[in-house]
């Protein structure tokens, strides 16, 4: 299933780029809201293509203030392409588990990521947490370090 699930989403990122090179970022009142989201969900789960992830990032910035992007799907996306960039994010959308905790992976200014989060529409970390804890079950308590 995993194979298949692979080949699905390579297949749907090529087509994506394709899209974005004729036509630009599907914009929000071109697509509506679910198809926008959909395109995002593309771009952020492409991490074989982490370039193509950066250029749309790039792509999506200016459309946040405008309303054509979910500025929490912006968030998300800037948190994934940023690990990988600088080793650090902004929003504390990426998490790991460890020693049964749920923490974030580094960030740019920790004290400042709940201001951050609710400029974007998220949730406090702690909540953050919480949610993450009823949709994907408790940490495991081991030692080790598990990504989310």
């Amino acid at each position: 299933m995993a194979i298949a699930n692979a080949v699905e989403d390579h297949s749907n990122t090529d087509w994506l780029k394709t899209l974005i090179v004729e036509k630009g970022r599907p914009k929000r009142s071109e697509v509506g809201g679910d198809a926008a989201e959909r395109v995002w969900l593309l771009v952020q789960h492409a991490d074989a293509d982490p370039a193509f992830q950066l250029k749309a990032l790039r792509l999506m910035e200016p459309l946040v203030s405008d309303g054509e992007v979910s500025r929490s799907s912006y968030a998300y996306l800037y948190d994934r392409v940023m690990l990988k960039v600088s080793g650090k994010q902004r929003y504390a959308t990426q998490l790991d588990c460890s020693n049964g905790k749920r923490v974030a992976q580094p960030l740019e200014d920790e004290a400042a990521v709940d201001r951050l989060r609710a400029e974007v529409g998220l949730n406090p970390l702690a909540s953050y947490f919480k949610d993450m804890d009823k949709i994907y079950g408790p940490c495991p308590t081991s030692s080790s370090t598990e990504r989310q």
